[in-house]
């Protein structure tokens, strides 16, 4: 069936809302198919996966929008419109950036699960810590009281306690990082959210530019 003009929007709407791929709402006022594919399936996919990374922070999602926001920027760039041009401008600029802080973000969160599954975390080496402090007192005291020769003792202890020192001091380091990694998602994901709005602020300003002007001027290259 050829679908053409007027009968093609609806017919997009259609396959958009029981698929459920893109979940936007298409504007009624858009009734030339070459406009529906040109751009607005960019920005379908532009507030499709806005909306994942808001509920789930995938490399997946940051990357397919950065695509996105790559090819309605290329598809714009010849606009004449400075204004629509400026816009596309700005969302391909803020994709980039999404895509930036996702990375930072997934990367801290795979550091931190790492350094969850060390060596630090499950050999504790308390034994060895209890059998060198004991040594350490008792060759301690008869190094004191009898003689010099028993500081071998304490020697002995020493070596002994050193793995769990280490690891005490290890242990120490990496919860040091683990505050560091929370902190700083915290902020990143404080930004991206920031940023996600402020993208989605600019497509709806992008599509209402679009509808003023395209109407009166349809010589756009838009594919």
């Amino acid at each position: 069936m050829k679908l053409s003009g007027r009968g093609f929007v609806p017919y997009i709407a259609s396959f958009y809302s029981n698929t459920k791929i893109y979940p936007c709402i298409l504007n009624s006022k858009l009734h030339n198919s070459t406009r529906v594919n040109g751009i607005y399936n960019e920005i379908c996919l532009l507030r499709y996966n806005t909306s994942c990374l808001r509920k789930d922070i995938s490399f997946l999602t940051s990357s397919s929008l950065k695509s996105a926001g790559q090819k309605l920027q290329l598809k714009l760039r010849d606009c004449d419109n400075d204004d629509i041009k400026s816009i596309a401008l700005k969302i391909y600029d803020k994709t980039h950036k999404v895509d930036k802080l996702v990375y930072k973000i997934l990367n801290n969160r795979y550091r931190y699960n790492l350094e969850k599954t060390t060596k630090v975390f499950h050999d504790s080496n308390y034994k060895y810590g209890l059998v060198g402090v004991s040594f350490i007192c008792f060759f301690g005291s008869l190094t004191l009281s009898l003689s010099p020769v028993f500081s071998i003792g304490c020697l002995v202890g020493l070596y002994l306690y050193r793995n769990v020192y280490k690891q005490t001091v290890d242990r120490r380091d990496a919860n040091l990082n683990f505050e560091k990694y929370i902190a700083d998602n915290k902020i990143q994901k404080s930004e991206l959210a920031f940023t996600l709005k402020l993208m989605l602020y600019d497509i709806s300003l992008l599509e209402r530019n679009m509808d003023i002007d395209l109407p009166r001027n349809v010589e756009y290259k838009l594919n």
